[in-house]
């Protein structure tokens, strides 16, 4: 489903005069709505809400002169039951919507969902089409080398632990493709211990087959590209430096280490503060992927398969980068 079909689906079936629920939201986001919006960001955002999850619930349509308080209480608890966050986005949403239906004669008087749903806690920070093309042209100016891990954030929406654990041996430079099937994270400790210089210790960890399993990933050609660059910097340093231990990983900081996700993060605000940009987190990153997907038009299924992550999990990342967008220029 996108949106040019439901265009066409609905102009081709569409009534004289919305008589049900259903019917008014395609007629206000068609021909009230759309028309005059001209932020494409905000354009998906209210076809999401309604073709993704409103319009999937299994609560029978209502005509307009029957549509009371319950049935959008109820209409909200299913929308919180299908996704966590989704009952304070719809909550919204339907707040502007049946204000225009009582302005328009559609409703008799104005009816509100009784529950209120409370704002999601989220700290998501994305940025819009301006905003991105500054920061990637700052990150190639950047010194300090972070481009291929921020590239694989951004490009790819791997996890910062995966990122960091990519090693020669997980890339097919023919295939074009990397195995993702590690995460480079902080050590687990038991409550209490310390390590003996009370440091932050980290260690490869396999990824957890209930919870995210493998997956090959193809990768663009131009990550290719800085694959390679990146690996022939690396020998470059181990040429130079034979005492080194080599442990033919991709994500190496000056002293032929692994980097860690701190060491990236610092950086990214440091690039945000030269360059007047929001600050930003790799995880930021990972959502900046997401919403990229999102604007193609991919649904919750064809995301979640990009993603390799469940469904339920991509609806809940999906409803945050809604009620997060930013504004355009």
């Amino acid at each position: 489903m996108n949106a040019l079909e439901e265009k066409k689906r609905y102009f081709a079936t569409k009534n004289n005069r919305p008589s049900t629920f259903q019917e008014y939201l395609e007629y206000w986001f068609w021909e009230v709505f759309f028309p005059k919006c001209t932020s494409r960001s905000v354009q998906m955002k209210n076809f999401w809400i309604i073709y993704y999850v409103i319009r999937p619930q299994t609560l029978p349509d209502c005509p307009l002169d029957k549509l009371d308080q319950r049935y959008l209480d109820t209409l909200l608890e299913n929308c919180q039951k299908y996704c966590q966050c989704a009952g304070y986005t719809v909550y919204k949403f339907l707040t502007i919507v049946l204000s225009q239906a009582c302005m328009e004669g559609f409703l008799p008087e104005l009816i509100s969902p009784r529950n209120e749903y409370p704002v999601p806690d989220s700290d998501i920070r994305l940025y819009n089409k301006e905003q991105l093309k500054r920061f990637l042209l700052a990150i190639k100016k950047d010194p300090r080398g972070h481009m291929l891990e921020y590239y694989l954030a951004l490009f790819c929406g791997l996890r910062p632990g995966e990122i960091l654990a990519l090693r020669y041996e997980n890339y097919d430079p023919n295939m074009r493709t990397l195995f993702i099937r590690e995460e480079y994270t902080k050590e687990d400790h038991l409550p209490g211990m310390k390590t003996p210089d009370q440091s932050v210790t980290y260690c490869f960890r396999h990824l957890n087959q209930a919870e995210h399993t493998p997956f090959h990933l193809k990768v663009p050609e131009f990550i290719c590209r800085q694959l390679n660059e990146r690996i022939w910097q690396n020998e470059q340093f181990f040429h130079q430096h034979p005492n080194r231990e080599n442990p033919k990983a991709f994500c190496l900081s000056a002293r032929g280490t692994i980097k860690v996700l701190p060491t990236l993060n610092v950086q990214l605000k440091q690039i945000a503060k030269e360059n007047a940009l929001p600050s930003i987190s790799m995880l930021d990153l990972r959502y900046m992927h997401i919403y990229l997907l999102m604007q193609k038009g991919l649904d919750y299924d064809d995301i979640a398969t990009s993603m390799h992550l469940s469904p339920a999990r991509i609806k809940y990342l999906c409803l945050l980068i809604l009620d997060n967008i930013p504004e355009e220029d």
